[in-house]
């Protein structure tokens, strides 16, 4: 595809075959149709505005009939049919009024398909076989059939990889208006010819121009996307777009261990990747606040310095777990708003703005060479959101025109039917058990859940109680978020935990941390009573107003029967909602696809069945398979100009970080605590002389945390010695060969006898 310069007097000049074209001058007119099942190898001009075929067909007897008769442009079999523009919506913006160059899908206007190309005109022709109509006022569009060979002619369904005789293939082009899309980039000329010598090159214009990216060459660089988590997986969200030299980080998240982690706090991204190609990433872009989307970024600070870019707020919570790991003058950190264009090398990013538990949430759009790949973050459609500061729905609309070629899809809540209720539905389940509690209301939740701890003070405040926090970093995010107006305490609600004692119980109401039974939290010390400044009480009502993360349930339920046994009510499920997600439910993730319309679209931010179900929905509503993407940790997605394909493993892993703050914690570790945790450890000392090759002494066996048979460590002590007899003076020399000797006896004899399989230390002594 190559743009035409226009010239004086109307005349758009190709240089095509000489083949010209006057304003007006059109040789068929308006409201003929191509017979799209009959053609291929058209060569078409464009003058302000036409139609192009829908569907090509490639079987061998079209082609035939095509090449034997120039005459298979047919006069359409179109009706006229009463047209008012008013009464026109259109499926592709959600119910709102049909525009110029807008789509009308089937059932949205007297079952039929339009193609609205001129709001002024009372007839639009209409069709009824999936194929486009022209508007009959529009008097510019001229075409000319030229010869093909058969046997070279070669399609698919993507455009992508050639496909059998016989194949229709849906051509990207949709229509050719002034301003229109052709395969994601804007077509700027109002004088634009299309050589199509088989369907591939409507789909991947070779020399367009973009208003952002340039002029599209041939040459053009690959795209790559690599996660390096946060796919597969909830939680530790980190995805790199690279284009030639330029990185753009998209989140620094963490996630958080499994039971079989024994002594891991957090787990983070393996940043090997990152710090491989440090000098190429122009900056970190965070979606928003919550800690799978930034909690490793200290952990990334440490090893490479590069821009982070987030909101106001955003970088306000940020900052003080920055300021307790790094000295935070040595950072740059930079601040924009949504709408912005953040330039990035060859790379620009846009945060939009979305709805989601926490304020000031974003999607990212990074604009590249092969249009835009966006990043929804954690979104959901909320048309009353607590803040009242709406989804930038608009916008998404503007960036489809624009050009979607990937949308990365938060896909959380997949397996949820319909739509997921606004923040507001918490409001009234707070204050009916506010009003019907006749002690103490404690809630837990996230401590960066802004709206929730906002309607938990305002339900408060209605209702005739103070609120105290506990969990310092609730009360963190408490003084922050109030002191930047994103939180607003109502006056004199607020009390410390040491001026309880002036209220009475039905009087109070507690926010407290611990929501995911994270063993140190405010709420699980509690629920042991083994927190020292406060104590559960008989009468008190928990409301648990979270949602477990995969892998924390067990811990959760653990601290809920507790809390039970000391006398309180916890509410977990209520018919007056007491807990709303912030991701989106299925028909909202359809919802985006449908403002987006991306060309490629791969499911994150879920694990795998997530991602099927989310791949599901996407073929019900009309997405070919090749065009749907399964991501996987460490796996690139390359775009290139004329396909996407899955690319070579990259370094990738979890790095797991224990209470003493060092990442690194190995698999070593772990296992070595699982067996410690599970059969105990053996603790065995030997002393040698290995001057004389001999023992001295006899060994000493040492059990901990083993339950065997009786008399499990006398067994064990004369299997040692016999093998330790067993020795040469020669091999009792070698402490290395004794110590292994001595392990391998042990290990052996305990699994045999009873059946555990302990960790064992020997310690060899040399006298």
């Amino acid at each position: 595809m190559r743009a035409v310069k226009r010239q004086a007097g109307g005349e758009a000049v190709g240089d095509g075959d000489g083949v010209d074209a006057r304003l007006g001058g059109c040789r068929d007119a308006v409201g003929r149709v191509l017979e799209c099942d009959r053609l291929v190898g058209l060569k078409i001009h464009l003058i302000k505005g036409c139609l192009v075929e829908r569907r090509v067909g490639l079987g061998r007897q079209s082609l035939e009939a095509a090449n034997n008769s120039l005459e298979a442009i047919e006069q359409a079999n179109a009706r006229e049919v009463p047209f008012d523009p008013s009464a026109v919506r259109t499926r592709n913006n959600c119910g709102a009024q049909a525009r110029l160059g807008d789509l009308v899908e089937e059932g949205a206007y007297a079952g039929e398909r339009f193609l609205i190309l001129d709001k002024g005109t009372s007839n639009l022709a209409a069709l009824d076989n999936d194929r486009f109509a022209v508007d009959r006022p529009t008097r510019h569009f001229l075409e000319k059939v030229e010869r093909v060979d058969v046997d070279r002619v070669q399609a698919s369904s993507d455009h992508l990889n050639p496909a059998p005789i016989g194949e229709f293939v849906p051509v990207a082009l949709e229509y050719g208006l002034p301003g229109a899309h052709v395969g994601g980039f804007r077509i700027e000329d109002q004088a634009v010819e299309i050589e199509q010598h088989g369907p591939d090159s409507l789909a991947h214009p070779t020399s367009l121009t973009s208003p952002l990216a340039g002029t599209l060459s041939p040459g053009m660089t690959t795209v790559q996307i690599v996660p390096l988590g946060g796919v597969g997986e909830i939680g530790k969200n980190c995805t790199v777009v690279r284009q030639g030299d330029d990185i753009v980080v998209i989140d620094c998240g963490l996630s958080f261990p499994t039971e079989e982690m024994f002594g891991i706090d957090i787990v983070i991204p393996d940043f090997t990747y990152l710090v491989e190609h440090k000098d190429k990433i122009r900056g970190v872009f965070l979606t928003h606040a919550h800690e799978d989307h930034v909690g490793s970024l200290p952990y990334l600070l440490r090893q490479i310095r590069v821009p982070v870019f987030a909101s106001e707020f955003t970088h306000a919570l940020i900052r003080n777990k920055l300021e307790e790991k790094l000295p935070i003058k040595e950072l740059d950190l930079r601040t924009f708003e949504a709408g912005d264009i953040l330039q990035a090398g060859s790379l620009s990013v846009e945060p939009i703005r979305v709805t989601h538990s926490i304020p000031e949430s974003c999607s990212m759009a990074v604009r590249t060479e092969h249009g835009i790949v966006l990043f929804t973050g954690d979104f959901k459609f909320d048309f009353t959101p607590v803040d009242n500061k709406l989804t930038n729905i608009t916008r998404f609309g503007e960036l489809a025109r624009e050009g979607v070629v990937l949308l990365l899809s938060d896909s959380t809540n997949v397996d949820r039917p319909g739509w997921g209720p606004s923040e507001r539905a918490v409001a009234d389940g707070l204050k009916q058990t506010m009003n019907d509690a006749e002690g103490r209301v404690l809630l837990t939740t996230f401590a960066s859940n802004i709206h929730r701890i906002q309607q938990f003070f305002t339900a408060a405040a209605e209702t005739g109680r103070k609120v105290a926090v506990v969990g310092r970093r609730m009360e963190q995010n408490l003084e922050i978020c109030s002191r930047l107006g994103y939180l607003i305490v109502p006056k004199s609600t607020l009390v410390k935990l040491d001026e309880m004692s002036l209220y009475s119980d039905s009087k109070l109401a507690i926010l407290t941390t611990g929501s995911q039974g994270e063993p140190m939290s405010a709420l699980v010390q509690m629920s042991k009573g083994e927190y020292g400044r406060l104590q559960i009480k008989e009468g008190d009502t928990l409301l648990y107003s979270a949602r477990p993360i995969p892998g924390n349930e067990a811990a959760i339920w653990r601290t809920i029967n507790r809390l039970f046994k000391q006398g309180c009510k916890v509410i977990y499920d209520a018919p007056t909602p007491i807990h709303v997600s912030g991701h989106a439910y299925q028909e909202e993730l359809k919802m985006m696809i449908n403002l987006t319309r991306p060309f490629y679209v791969a499911p994150v931010h879920g694990e795998p069945r997530h991602q099927h179900v989310y791949n599901q929905m996407a073929l019900e509503m009309g997405y070919p398979e090749h065009r749907l993407f399964t991501l996987t940790d460490g796996v690139p997605l390359c775009l290139e100009e004329t396909k996407a394909y899955l690319g070579e493993q990259e370094p990738c892993g979890r790095v797991l970080v224990d209470s003493s703050g060092t990442p690194g914690v190995t698999d070593e570790v772990l296992r070595d605590r699982s067996n410690v945790a599970r059969d105990g450890i053996l603790v065995v000392t030997v002393a040698i002389d290995p001057e004389k090759g001999e023992l001295v002494g006899d060994p000493v066996v040492q059990a901990k945390g083993v339950h065997g048979p009786d008399g499990l460590s006398d067994l064990v002590f004369e299997a040692l010695v016999e093998a330790l007899d067993g020795l040469s003076r020669e091999e009792l020399s070698d402490l290395g060969r004794v110590r292994h000797e001595a392990a391998d006896v042990v290990r052996r004899f305990v699994q045999k006898k009873a059946s555990l399989r302990p960790l064992v230390l020997v310690s060899v002594l040399e006298i």
